[in-house]
């Protein structure tokens, strides 16, 4: 196997072991969230010089065996401390979790948490120390904002370190919220002080962990090229579209500036299974799915498949369950700078100007679409016909497609689009269609 430098926002190949170059240290702290590490490592700039030696690392980045082991050996069995945060579970970095729990047996301080806001009774169990000190970091993390992270660094010396530092309980901070740059507080009015009247207001979601890490420069550049495009942006943190109080104080702003369209950069799909027929906005406006990409773009740029797994997934596949229009990728992860004190490389989200051009050309695009009458409008239905003979038009395993292209042109005339002349059956389509 080859021993490989880690690079920012890029995995090392399974076949190879990662070395993050970190020195040993008495506190360690790991995060899957990108976000969270920029946050603290932020703030560790501002800890005094007494404060115990610390490290800070995404678990993401040494994912097999032999890769975790050189971690271990070299700083983890060193460290007092140790904190994790981990996104999806102990499935998601099972064997480094396992050299964790033979660390805590021989007396490291062990603190496991989740990455995100629902509880993992099974990974903080895991844990050394008592439900409430993990609980309180978790709502540190969770949280986000500077004074938490500030609290959070000095609660763990205090407790843990031998050290004496003021510190406050996690403070909460708002779910929904809406962005400005110039502004920490702003409110609709700040934003409806800057639009232009005759232009339609475009929605931009992303998450609120963006906003609690001041990681917000892709955001303020994408408003930017937004405003080029002769549209309102509005940007909207959000802590989770599933989060049925994160979705009412979201839908009340986009119904009071009578919102045209949605850019959306947050990942997963909000559709449920049990109500397919729910449309995920109240609004009846196109929802464009404008992607953040994990991976950083020398990768993207190198990769014959393009998007990783990961985005594949998170920004394609499961939004389109949605009926998102999906776009093309406007950041990718890249050195923002190395911090000497955790020893860490800080990632942020760059943007990327140029494909923000497109997707603000393309929303505008749709906006213009959505205020055509029906009647004015041509849309074409594509049916496939692979392997190419007429017995496979349309084909699909368990599908009746002729139907269901029948049923959507019914639904479109009855809608007042220019659609006349509709056959009785499927199969009459199909033969209309083979003349």
């Amino acid at each position: 196997m080859h021993l490989l430098r880690t690079q920012p926002g890029g995995f090392v190949p399974d076949d190879s072991i990662a070395d993050l170059g970190q020195t040993p240290a008495e506190l360690v702290i790991l995060c899957s969230a990108d976000s969270n590490l920029a946050l603290l490592a932020e703030v560790a700039q501002q800890l005094p010089d007494d404060y115990p030696s610390l490290r800070l690392a995404n678990p993401m980045q040494v994912q097999n065996h032999a890769s975790v082991d050189l971690y271990v050996d070299e700083v983890l069995r060193h460290a007092k401390v140790i904190l994790i945060s981990l996104h999806g579970g102990i499935g998601y970095w099972r064997y480094g979790v396992e050299r964790l729990v033979e660390l805590a047996a021989k007396g490291v301080k062990l603190i496991l948490v989740p990455g995100c806001d629902r509880p993992d009774p099974e990974l903080s169990g895991l844990s050394t120390e008592s439900a409430e000190d993990r609980e309180r970091l978790w709502h540190y993390l969770r949280q986000g904002g500077k004074h938490n992270a500030l609290s959070l660094f000095s609660f763990i010396a205090t407790r843990w370190l031998g050290g004496d530092y003021p510190w406050a309980e996690p403070q909460t901070l708002p779910r929904t919220v809406i962005y400005h740059p110039q502004n920490p507080n702003a409110d609709l009015a700040r934003w409806q002080a800057d639009w232009r009247a005759d232009q339609p207001v475009a929605a931009v979601l992303f998450y609120r962990s963006h906003l609690q890490a001041a990681n917000t420069g892709f955001i303020d550049v994408f408003c930017e090229r937004l405003s080029a495009q002769g549209l309102n942006p509005l940007p909207i943190a959000v802590a989770s579209l599933k989060e049925a109080g994160c979705m009412t104080a979201l839908q009340d702003w986009l119904d009071e500036v009578d919102c045209e369209v949605i850019l959306n950069t947050t990942g997963f799909a909000q559709s449920s299974p049990e109500a397919p027929d729910v449309r995920p906005f109240r609004r009846d406006i196109p929802v464009i799915q404008a992607i953040c990409a994990q991976d950083n773009e020398p990768a993207w740029q190198a990769s014959a498949q393009g998007l990783g797994s990961r985005d594949l997934a998170m920004h394609i596949a499961l939004p389109e369950l949605d009926g998102r229009i999906i776009s093309r990728p406007i950041s990718f992860k890249d050195l923002a700078w190395h911090s000497e004190r955790s020893q860490s490389d800080v990632v942020c989200y760059r943007a990327q100007p140029g494909r923000m051009d497109f997707v603000a050309e393309l929303a505008r695009r749709w906006v213009l679409l959505a205020r055509t009458a029906n009647t004015d409008k041509r849309v074409a239905l594509i049916l496939a016909n692979y392997p190419t003979r007429d017995g496979r038009i349309g084909n699909g395993v368990g599908l009746d497609t002729p139907a269901a292209a029948l049923n959507i042109l019914n639904a479109m005339q009855a809608e007042g689009y220019p659609v006349e002349g509709l056959p009785e059956s499927g199969t009459a389509l199909i033969h209309a269609l083979l003349g």
